[in-house]
């Protein structure tokens, strides 16, 4: 056996290692989504939680989960919490139910993503990629959107106020119609 040989051989355990840690690791990520999706359904259905008034225990239960999973969940899975918040209309509503205000949304996977009317006030969202994203309305005052990609994505009548963002990646937005501005002025 020649030294090559020697070391691809070697090598190949510690390929099946590290394949295995992925697969371990993204059923991980599967597991704890899929007990917070169970979970939040359960509020929703048995405690009313889209109908709860602010202060309600249900509430803040909701708040926690979704505070909790959020800082421990990957890009991609973290896409689905909010896509399942905004279709259960926890998030989207003049009052949400279910506030992201400094949630850990870095790196998320938001493409094509509908968070109209979401509150993300101080939320991190460093590093997501929200191209095509809807994001009219939102409040984004004080968020982090630190190498966020903002490439079309409509920010008609959000809040932007404070946001950490540079004007290069706001001039890559669809739409900033109506936005107020970092400086609290309003976008013509």
């Amino acid at each position: 056996m020649d030294l090559f040989q020697f070391f691809v051989a070697l090598s190949i355990p510690f390929a099946v290692v590290g394949i295995g840690a992925y697969f371990t690791a993204s059923q991980a990520q599967d597991t704890a989504l899929q007990s917070y999706l169970d979970g939040m359904a359960k509020l929703v259905i048995d405690n009313d939680l889209a109908n709860s008034k602010e202060g309600d225990e249900v509430r803040t239960v909701a708040q926690a989960r979704t505070s909790t999973v959020l800082s421990s969940l990957d890009p991609q899975h973290k896409r689905s919490v909010l896509e399942f918040l905004q279709s259960s209309n926890l998030i989207g509503a003049s009052t949400p139910v279910v506030q992201l205000f400094h949630a850990d949304l870095s790196d998320a996977n938001l493409i094509g993503a509908n968070l109209s009317g979401a509150n993300l006030s101080g939320a991190d969202l460093s590093g997501a990629d929200l191209r095509g994203a809807n994001l009219r309305g939102v409040r984004l005052n004080d968020t982090r959107l630190r190498d966020a990609n903002l490439f079309d994505a409509d920010l008609s009548e959000a809040n932007l106020e404070h946001a950490q963002v540079t004007d290069e990646q706001l001039a890559e937005a669809k739409s900033l119609k109506g936005a107020t501005m970092r400086d609290g002025s309003v976008h013509d």
